[in-house]
C-alpha cells in the first residue's frame, strides 16, 4: 500500500480509502451480511488501507457502530459526516458520533450544502465548536460545489475547511472544470467518492451494456458516453497491468491526485480495491482514458441539495425513507 499526505493535517492516508455507506445495511441490496461487512473492513485494513468513511445517516448509526466494531486498530483514521439538515447543530450530531465510534472523529464532514435558512456560515461555525469540544480533530466538506465551498472556507475562524468530498470517476468529471483547479490552489483535499461509477466501470457491464436501472443508478443524459471504446480500452489497459478493471479505474482517480473511497461488500472487492494502489498507470494510457471519457466532463459540478427546503421538512422526509 502507498500512502501521501492528506493536506494540512498530518495525517499520512492510504492513497485510497474505504467508504462504509454499504455498512449501514441499508440501499445495497441484500446479497450480503453483517459478517461479510466486518471482513471487507478487516481486509482492508490489513491490506493497508487506513483511511474510512462513513456518516450518521448511514443506517441511522449502523455504518458508525459497525466501524468501530470491526476495526480496533489506533493506527486509522476515521471520517464521518454530519447530516445537512443537522448542520446548524453540528454539535450534537458530532457527540452522538464519537459515542458511537469510541474515538475522536479525525475527520468531519458536511454531508450537504445546508439549507439557505441555517446558512453555510453558521454551519461552519457548528463545525468549528466541534473541534473545540475534542470530539472532531478536522473539518471538511461534501458535495460543495465550488461556488459554495469559496463561502464555506471564508466563514472559518480559526479552522481549516481540508477536504471536499465529491462524485468523481472517469465516467464523471465534471469537478475538472474548475472545481478541481480551485481546491488544488486552496490546499482543500477531494475525496471521491463513487469512484467506480457506481458500478459502471468495473468491466461487468463492458459485453452486455449497462443495466435497465441505468437512468436511476447513473445520470442518463451521458448514457452514450458510456462507449464500448472506452471500456475497451480499460479493459486492454488492465490486461497489461495484470489487474481488473476495477483496479484501471480506481488507479485513473488516484492519478488525479483525489482519495477514491470505494464500497467493498465482501472480502474479495475489498482485496481488489486495495491492490489498485499498486498499478501505475503510463501517461499515455491516463491520455487515452481521458480522450474516450471527454463527454463525461461536460457541465458543471452542480450535485446539491435544494437549498430552499427547510431542514426540518429534510429531516422528516429522510426519517421516511423517501
Amino acid at each position: 500500500m502507498k500512502y501521501r499526505d492528506f493536506g494540512r493535517t498530518g495525517m499520512k492516508v492510504s492513497v485510497l480509502g474505504m467508504g462504509c455507506w454499504q455498512a449501514g445495511m441499508q440501499s445495497w441490496g441484500n446479497d450480503y451480511s453483517t459478517d461479510d461487512i466486518h471482513e471487507a473492513i478487516k481486509t482492508s485494513s490489513q491490506a493497508g488501507v487506513n483511511f474510512f468513511d462513513t456518516a450518521e445517516i448511514y443506517g441511522k448509526g449502523v455504518s458508525e457502530r459497525t466501524l468501530a466494531t470491526a476495526l480496533k486498530d489506533d493506527n486509522i483514521y476515521i471520517a464521518t459526516k454530519v447530516a445537512g439538515f443537522n448542520g446548524g447543530n453540528a454539535e450534537k450530531s458530532a457527540k452522538l458520533s464519537y459515542e458511537r465510534l469510541g474515538r475522536p472523529i479525525d475527520l468531519y464532514q458536511l454531508h450537504w450544502v445546508p439549507s439557505y435558512y441555517t446558512g453555510i456560515k453558521k454551519a461552519i461555525r457548528s463545525l468549528e465548536n466541534c473541534v473545540r469540544s475534542g470530539w472532531v480533530r478536522h473539518i471538511g466538506v461534501s458535495n460543495f460545489p465550488l461556488a459554495e465551498l469559496q463561502i464555506a472556507i471564508e466563514s472559518t475562524e480559526k479552522e481549516d475547511v481540508v477536504s471536499d468530498q465529491l462524485e468523481f470517476s472517469i465516467a464523471d468529471r465534471r469537478l475538472e472544470n474548475g472545481l478541481m483547479e480551485f481546491t488544488r490552489k486552496n490546499g482543500v483535499e477531494i475525496i471521491a467518492y463513487s469512484p467506480l461509477g457506481r458500478g459502471m466501470l468495473t468491466g461487468k457491464y463492458r459485453q452486455t451494456g449497462p443495466p435497465k436501472d441505468f437512468a436511476r443508478r447513473f445520470y442518463s443524459g451521458k448514457r452514450k458516453y458510456l462507449q464500448t471504446e472506452l471500456l475497451d480500452a480499460i479493459h486492454t489497459i488492465a490486461e497489461k497491468h495484470s489487474c481488473s478493471d476495477a483496479e484501471v479505474s480506481l488507479a485513473w482517480v488516484i492519478s488525479k491526485g483525489a482519495l477514491p473511497i470505494p464500497g467493498a461488500k465482501n472480502r474479495t472487492q475489498a482485496e481488489g480495491n486495495a491492490r489498485s494502489s499498486e498499478v501505475s498507470l503510463k501517461k499515455e494510457e491516463i491520455d487515452t482514458i481521458d480522450r474516450l471519457s471527454l463527454g463525461f466532463k461536460e457541465g458543471t459540478y452542480r450535485n446539491i441539495v435544494p437549498r430552499v427546503v427547510p431542514d426540518v421538512l429534510v429531516k422528516s422526509f429522510t426519517s421516511l425513507g423517501i
